[in-house]
């Protein structure tokens, strides 16, 4: 099986309805894609 999803889920305007607020941006990309990827530390270590 396949899953399709984006590279995180903020910065995907077009998604989204206008005024919605950032709390409730995963919630919102959830009901469009089973997954998201996560890959902030593939590109830094956060201590």
């Amino acid at each position: 099986m396949i899953y399709i999803g984006l590279t995180g889920w903020g910065d995907h305007d077009a998604l989204y309805p206008a005024q919605i607020k950032p709390k409730d941006k995963l919630s919102e990309y959830g009901s469009h894609f089973p997954v998201v990827e996560v890959d902030a530390s593939f590109y830094a270590l956060y201590c």
